[in-house]
């Protein structure tokens, strides 16, 4: 029995039209949003939903996004310059292929102890449209040449 062609046609179209919805997935329907205090969370679902979709994009509206060490995931690396041992990051980009994260012109601030992005066995990555800010980086280095307190001066 042969099977006319006008059945398959539809279902090709629509199984294309599945593809182009996937590619590009939208930070804030997660729950990512410039008005949260910590978005790091948020962050982590739509990290998955890229991975489980096979997005090609993720895009954050323009803003000024925060992401703290709390909900950050813990991963265990070996860092050039860096002790090893647990590493709180808010990209954890693992096995992530031919990706886009795009900002839009946003700002991605960073609080505490908490590396940005570790990339591991990704390939084809591209970062683009957004800056990274700490309010106070969690390493500084000083010399303290006088203490009121002590009557040094």
């Amino acid at each position: 029995m042969m099977i006319p062609i006008k059945i398959w046609t539809p279902l090709i179209a629509i199984g294309l039209s599945i593809v182009s919805e996937a590619t590009e997935i939208n930070a804030a329907d997660f729950g990512v949003s410039p008005k949260q205090k910590d978005n790091t969370l948020a962050l982590s679902d739509a990290l998955k939903a890229v991975k489980e979709n096979g997005a090609t994009q993720l895009v954050f509206p323009k803003g000024t996004y925060h992401f703290h060490p709390d909900y950050a995931e813990e991963i265990y690396f070996f860092i050039s310059n860096n002790d090893e041992g647990m590493k709180r990051v808010a990209f954890p980009l693992t096995g992530f292929k031919n990706l886009t994260i795009d900002g839009q012109g946003s700002e991605f601030v960073f609080h505490g102890f908490i590396n940005p992005f570790i990339l591991d066995g990704s390939e084809n990555m591209t970062f683009r449209n957004f800056s990274i800010d700490f309010p106070r980086t969690f390493h500084s280095e000083a010399i303290i040449i006088s203490d009121p307190e002590e009557g040094l001066d």
